[in-house]
């Protein structure tokens, strides 16, 4: 064969090259002549010559200008030399019979079939939109699927499986780490079924590849170099992007081709690949300067190999090292397109971040969570209003898809057990700076009610803080479940065997965060989660949840150190007032420096200094300057003292935040005490605040976390060992010792006074529901319907579980600590209705009645929900299916879409469903649906939290329709079991202020003429003797308990002593003797009955109206049965209600009781006294 003369190049075939490169190279030409079978005789009689000749079968750079040149037709028309992709495509031609020694294609066959029927993992690569199968019987989470034809040649039957587009990804069957064994279709018995390569095919085809491997290194690390050394002149390097560009799609294409052959040379390949030194780094970093149709393939590549665990491993250590920049790249241009141009990040993710073998490792090893928490520092810090001191929404809204992506990337990572229980109890500072993190989140996205001209803009960005807020609550809950779990058992060290088989050896000589400042006695701290059980302290708690609580309690305060302290004695703590915009920046310095080295044992642990801080002017009503945010905590001790009972819960909290487990403090030698400021306060603060004037968000996300942590921490110490029993529901032994909240918030949250703690936690959560109730009233009407869809999105079965019922738990927590008139007037104030105990006839605005109601719906929550402070699972699911019933016949999906989510995945749900519904099978056209049963209507909850005004009509309706009778007037809310700690709210329901506004509720219904202008109009009045009734219940229950002796309560009931006791009431519309005559709330309730029979007379509405007054009736009764003077009153202003009851039973009477039988007896004929009423 002749070798045309170098003098004419251009002339020559891409394989004619080859063979000229060959020839210079010292090939005999002999050998050319033989072409590829010379060649590979060649180097196997000199295989000291196996580098050259691959470096001269592979373009020179000469070739590579001369085709760029010819690319850009400077040469003319004419195409003088082949393209830059031909010659790489011949050069792998020829580099594969060096690899195989023999003919490519025969050669990989061959290898196919040595392995027939040993496939072990598919590894199918989806694109968008792509057809593929979710099996939850099977996957180990749900990022995980498989691709139809492993559906199809697996056994699911009787499965639970679903169809669905992907967006990406690769097929799971025959990966044990995202599939079950038995889910592994036929073709596909897992990756222990790889069998390595044949060691003679390895020793030929290693060296070849070992050196086009280094070449392609080379050639992308050129290009590479070259763009980042001329950022502003990348047009130059045109030519070597050209050439990364043709390089990779060729070298792609080959490895592509060889996987589809054998899984024995896709292993091999993938050692290889990440044995040679930087390949990685630069094949990850790929994207930024290759084309994007190149980069889908060499994705597919990396994809498939990632097959091999020990690729995963040193592909993940990579890719966490290249995550922050793409991070940075995104924050740079202020858009989320940057993932568009830059893939990777999230196509691998969920193949690395889902992986419970291999996350665990680089949690420990990398600082995964350490590296993504930064990532989301800087999103926040960017997105930072320093003016209002959050994440500034509009600004934040062009990098959403990025960072919900990264929360959902932390979610995957602390979705191993292993993960939040190592970080909870070994690494309290990723804990922290978590926590820290929150503070962006509090309060972003703030409305501000509208006054002038309705808004025709929409905010469009309205529901984007609350997808983020239900992202982070996701990971809340991980967290949380993580502090709570037992000692730590080092998963990620003791299985050598099992990390090495799956994600390879990894040192364990390094942390997961960095230690500076640290000593080795802080970082034991809170090793092993250790649960304490200390002389006088009977609460089981980790320490690893007290110290997550504390971090939470301490950036809670300082947020509102920052966010809500003004120097304006007018307007202290005003938010909207003492924005600066150094505060946040200010946060952002001090949170760490606070939190650093500091050991919260001795927070919780040590007394609470009652005067530790300094006034510097007279509290009149409002503290004064607090430049320093030092506060007197001496002055005013008078003020109030028969509401705020201080003394007593003052010496009762103090002693229960004395622990004195010495081993554990130990550990925390040589760290200061810090003490709480605002929440520490043992005065009552008024703080001002106007809902419908300033700026209200519905994103709290400390206050939610730290209702988190006291749920759960309640619930495991007292769910256990609540059982309710329906034959007892009267017996004393429910009800718990006095002090108890006190006992159990005094250890848990040590260093917080009970009502600074109750008087600023409370506050947010109110605002947030007064914001509702406004909503719901029409005064945010002229903000679009934006401020309506935050309402929505609130209250939504999707996010109430993360927002409204921590919220409501929240405020049950104040409730129990907080002095209740002064916690009764602060919701009062916030509901703009501190003139609604003034009894007079005017209105105030159009809103009030609605706003009114609102607040009684909410006091009559915070003290009769249960949900997480008294329910069982099985009561909180039968509530919620009865409520969903109720408003209608469901299918079985639309009631598991009803419920939340953590009760639509309860194991008892449908013999739940079963006791309460009947099922209708399906018929023709007509779905099988479900119906509430008779008997269960009578167990329907009219203040669920989660009802709405429309669903709530229909219920109602829908309960006259099948009972005959009113729900309003029949359904009173009914006092029951609570969680010992929370007994406190009871006093809520019975306090002066409450029974005020019950009294200035009856006296506007009866001294209105027209209900069109009544304050208290339609339901009102309704609701508030709900409330009464309520509070009638906790009465019975409280003189039961002091019968018995149990509780040891004082005789005097407090709506005992309001019911009789007598208002003068200024002339009103009524005649001036009838108006000028003193009321008390029973003359009310008789009134109000006496009109409502008179009103059902005239309006021939008789059925309704008797309900109505025989409720009312029924309320006197109890106030009869309660006590002896109300009996005696109620004989003078309605006889024909009480003449046939027989004299209360007094507890005289009681004590005097000679035996147990004879007090049995009395209660025997109680209850059938009651049962002749009813």
């Amino acid at each position: 064969m002749e070798i045309d003369s170098p003098s004419q190049p251009s002339l020559l075939s891409s394989q004619d090259r080859i063979l000229q490169r060959l020839y210079q190279c010292g090939v005999p030409e002999e050998k050319l002549n033989q072409l590829q079978h010379g060649i590979v005789d060649y180097v196997k009689e000199n295989k000291y010559m196996l580098s050259k000749v691959i470096y001269a079968i592979l373009p020179t750079d000469a070739n590579l200008v001369e085709a760029v040149v010819q690319a850009k037709g400077d040469n003319g028309d004419v195409v003088k030399v082949p393209s830059m992709r031909d010659q790489f495509r011949e050069s792998m031609k020829w580099l594969q019979w060096l690899m195989f020694e023999n003919e490519p294609r025969a050669t990989l066959k061959n290898l196919a079939n040595t392995s027939v029927n040993q496939r072990g993992l598919c590894g199918a690569v989806w694109g968008n939109d792509d057809i593929a199968y979710r099996c939850r019987t099977c996957e180990n989470d749900s990022t995980c699927a498989i691709c139809v034809p492993c559906f199809q040649n697996g056994n699911h039957k009787d499965h639970d499986y679903s169809l669905m587009y992907t967006g990406g990804g690769c097929c799971d069957c025959g990966d044990v780490t995202a599939w079950k064994r038995e889910g592994f279709c036929s073709k596909h018995k897992g990756a222990e079924q790889i069998q390595p390569l044949a060691e003679e095919t390895a020793n030929c085809v290693g060296p070849v590849l070992d050196v086009i491997l280094n070449y392609w290194k080379e050639k992308l690390l050129f290009t590479q170099t070259n763009i980042n050394a001329n950022p502003r002149r990348a047009n130059r390097s045109v030519e070597c992007i050209r050439v990364s560009n043709d390089l990779t799609a060729s070298i792609v294409e080959m490895l592509l081709e060889f996987c589809k052959f054998s899984e024995s040379l896709l292993s091999f390949i993938s050692k290889r690949v990440f044995s040679s030194n930087g390949l990685l780094d630069i094949l990850v970093r790929a994207e930024r300067f290759v084309r994007k149709n190149v980069i889908e393939k060499l994705h597919e590549l990396l994809l498939k190999l990632l097959g091999e665990p020990s690729f995963k491993l040193e592909f993940a250590k990579v890719y966490i090292k290249y995550y922050p920049d793409t991070i940075k790249e995104a924050i740079k241009e202020s858009s989320d397109s940057i993932f568009e141009k830059y893939p990777l990040l999230f196509t691998f993710s969920v193949q690395i971040f889902t992986v419970p073998t291999l996350t665990p490792c680089l949690v420990k090893e990398m600082n995964l969570l350490g590296m993504l928490l930064r990532c989301l520092t800087d999103i926040f810090y960017f997105c930072l209003d320093n003016k209002e001191g959050h994440i500034e929404v509009g600004k934040w809204a062009s990098l959403f898809v990025t960072t919900i992506h990264l929360i959902e990337d932390i979610r995957y990572v602390m979705s191993h057990a292993e993960v939040p229980k190592y970080v909870t109890h070994e690494q309290p500072d990723i804990s922290r700076t978590w926590i820290n993190l929150l503070a962006y989140v509090q309060g972003m996205n703030p409305q501000k009610r509208v006054t002038g001209l309705l808004v025709e803009e929409e905010n469009e960005h309205m529901s984007l803080p609350f997808r983020l807020g239900h992202s982070i609550a996701k990971i809340h809950s991980r967290l949380v479940s993580g502090a709570f779990s037992g000692e730590l058992e080092d998963n990620i060290e003791d299985n050598d065997g099992l990390c090495h088989a799956k994600v390879g050896w990894l040192s364990r000589e390094s942390f997961v965060c960095s230690r500076t400042g640290r000593n080795n006695e802080s970082d034991l701290e809170l090793k092993a989660g250790a649960v304490n059980f200390e002389p006088g302290n009977h609460l089981p708690v980790p320490s690893s949840v007290m110290w997550l609580i504390c971090e939470c309690l301490r950036a809670t305060e300082n947020w509102l150190r920052f966010n809500c302290v003004t120097t304006d004695e007018q307007n202290f703590f005003s938010q909207d007032t003492c924005r600066n915009g150094r505060n946040f920046l200010d946060l952002k310095k001090t949170l760490p420096r606070i939190s650093k080295g500091k050991s919260i044992l001795k927070a919780y642990r040590a007394p609470l200094p009652k005067s530790q801080l300094h006034l510097s002017s007279e509290l009149n009503g409002k503290f004064g300057p607090l430049s320093s945010m030092c506060i007197d905590l001496k002055s005013e001790q008078s003020r109030n003292t028969n509401d705020m009972d201080t003394t007593d819960m003052d010496v009762e909290y103090s002693n229960a935040s004395r622990i004195s487990d010495e081993s554990i403090l130990d550990t925390a030698c040589g760290m200061e005490s810090e003490t709480f400021g605002v929440l520490n306060l043992s005065d009552w603060p008024d703080i001002s605040y106007d809902v419908s004037s300033q700026g209200i968000s519905s994103h709290i996300p400390l206050h939610r976390l730290l209702a988190m942590l006291l749920q759960n921490t309640l619930g495991m110490i007292y769910s256990g060992s609540k059982e309710v029993d329906v034959d007892a529901i009267n017996s004393v032994s429910n009800l718990p010792p006095p002090g108890c909240s006190v006992d159990f918030f005094g250890r848990i949250l040590g260093g917080c006074h009970p009502f600074g703690f109750s008087a600023f936690l409370m506050e947010h959560p109110l605002r947030i529901r007064v914001f509702c109730g406004q909503v719901r009233a029409g005064m945010w009407r002229k903000n679009g319907e934006a401020v309506m869809l935050s309402w929505e999105y609130y209250r939504t079965v999707s996010w109430s579980e993360q927002c409204l019922e921590l919220d409501l738990f929240l405020l049950q927590c104040c409730a129990a600590l907080a002095p209740p008139d002064r916690y009764v007037e602060r919701i009062l104030e916030r509901f703009g209705l501190s003139n609604y105990l003034s009894l007079c006839l005017e209105r105030s605005n159009e809103y009030e009645p609605i706003l009114a109601q609102d607040m009684l719906n909410l006091i009559i929550q915070i003290v009769k929900d249960r949900r997480f402070c008294g329910n069982s699972t099985a009561d909180n699911l039968r509530g919620e299916l009865i409520c969903r019933l109720a408003i209608g016949d469901a299918t079985h999906s639309e009631l598991v879409k009803a419920l939340p989510h953590d009760l639509s995945k309860s194991s008892h749900l449908q013999d739940i469903l079963d006791t309460v519904a009947v099922y209708a099978n399906p018929s023709e056209m007509k779905q099988g649906k479900y119906s509430l049963r008779e008997a269960c209507w009578e167990d329907l909850d009219l203040y669920h939290p989660r009802w709405n005004s429309r669903d709530l009509q229909v219920a109602e309706e829908r309960y006259l329709r099948f009972r005959k009778v009113s729900a309003s007037t029949v359904q009173l809310p009914r006092w029951t079991n609570v969680f010992n700690p929370l007994y406190g709210i009871s006093r809520i329901a019975t306090c002066r202020t409450v029974l005020n506004i019950v009294r200035a509720v009856l006296f506007y219904a009866v001294f209105t003429d027209k209900p069109s202008s009544s304050r208290a109009p339609d339901g009102v009045p309704i609701t508030a003797l709900h409330l009464l009734s309520l509070a009638l219940d906790i009465c019975h229950w409280q003189r039961n308990s002091s019968g018995s002796g149990s509780m040891g309560m004082e005789d005097s009931l407090p709506v005992i002593d309001f019911a009789c006791e007598e208002v003068d009431i200024q002339a009103t519309s009524k005649s001036e003797s009838d108006g000028c005559k003193p009321q008390s709330l029973l003359s009310l309730l008789v009134s109000l009955a006496v009109k409502h029979r008179i009103d059902s007379v005239n309006n021939f509405s008789e059925a309704a109206q008797s309900d109505f007054s025989s409720m009312i009736e029924t309320l006197l009764k109890r106030f009869a049965e309660l006590d002896a003077g109300c009996m005696t009153k109620l004989k003078t202003l309605a006889p024909q209600v009480v003449c046939h009851l027989l004299p209360p039973i007094t507890n005289s009477d009681i004590h005097m009781s000679g035996t147990t039988s004879n007090l049995q007896d009395r209660k025997a004929k109680g209850r059938e006294r009651q049962a002749a009423i009813l």
